[in-house]
């Protein structure tokens, strides 16, 4: 049994629509429930379609949260009403390609992985598709060093052994890096992590998406996650949960947000071959710490995902 989770809030109908019927449509020989969350008990349209797709499909099974409690909880809630030896991630506005499943268990299981993730097709909120993630050949030793830096998988890819979750006992209420502390936690454990070199996964970029609207938010916990995984003190959530909620440092978000205008700028430029910014790049590299930090990170990632190509 593999079990799908997927949570759902304020999704278009027709994107929830596509998510859901990517899953079950899927080429696939092995059985599989498929858990939805419903996050939001006043979205009556949301729940009417769900309640219909699992009246015509058994293997839907839905869970209504009283309230709203946010992805984390909705998604340990589905965890912990998962019945499969697999689990398999899933958000409601993306859309798995036909034999993500079959694809994923067996990578996972030819390799002796804890948990596979893909590869991405990025397509917009009109299904217009605006990138590819690079197809990455690697091993789980480079993943586990790479994963040191910064996460690399896609969390919506998301294929592991049930006993994994369970033993994290779900993800853990850290803002916009549940899926980053929950991969650090693995690798603490010597859990074995790989990459599918094969696309998953089609992945809607929403205006509003966290990427878009809580990227300091991101940057600043995932350096507090790192900060204690070097420590060996991961598992110590109270500790990190008081750094965590300290005030925001104005000065330090300034910064963030100065890196990410010239980054925007800088692709734009890019494109019409102008190189007239690279002066004023130096210039923040030697003053924005950010900017120095991510330029650094970067570069250890490249060295250690092209290590032994």
């Amino acid at each position: 049994m593999i079990s799908i989770i997927m949570s759902t809030y304020n999704e278009k109908i027709e994107w929830l629509k596509q998510a859901i019927e990517s899953i079950i449509n899927q080429d696939c020989t092995y059985p599989i429930e498929f858990l939805i969350i419903l996050d939001n008990p006043n979205n009556k349209e949301i729940e009417s379609l769900v309640y219909n797709y699992m009246n015509k499909d058994d293997r839907i099974k839905v869970i209504k949260n009283e309230k709203n409690m946010g992805l984390v909880k909705s998604l340990n809630k589905g965890i912990e009403a998962a019945s499969g030896k697999y689990i398999m991630r899933m958000d409601a506005d993306d859309i798995s390609v036909p034999n993500r499943i079959e694809k994923e268990l067996k990578f996972l299981m030819q390799n002796d992985l804890d948990l596979v993730a893909g590869e991405i097709i990025k397509i917009d909120e009109t299904n217009n598709e605006i990138g590819r993630d690079k197809i990455k050949r690697v091993t789980y030793t480079q993943i586990r060093n790479a994963l040191k830096i910064r996460n690399i998988l896609a969390h919506p890819t998301w294929f592991g052994k049930s006993e994994l979750f369970k033993e994290n006992k779900g993800y853990r209420e850290i803002e916009a890096c549940e899926d980053y502390d929950f991969l650090l936690r693995s690798i603490y454990k010597n859990k074995k992590i790989g990459i599918i070199p094969e696309y998953v996964l089609k992945y809607r970029v929403r205006k509003n998406s966290i990427c878009n609207t809580k990227q300091y938010v991101q940057y600043k916990n995932t350096q507090i996650i790192k900060k204690f995984y070097n420590k060996g003190k991961i598992d110590d959530f109270k500790q990190i949960e008081e750094e965590i909620n300290k005030p925001i440092n104005i000065k330090k978000e300034k910064e963030h947000k100065e890196v990410n205008e010239y980054v925007e700028n800088f692709k734009k430029m890019s494109k019409t071959k102008k190189i007239t910014q690279i002066p004023k790049l130096i210039v923040m590299f030697l003053k924005n710490s950010i900017l120095r930090n991510i330029i650094m990170e970067r570069i250890k990632l490249l060295i250690i995902l092209e290590k032994g190509k």
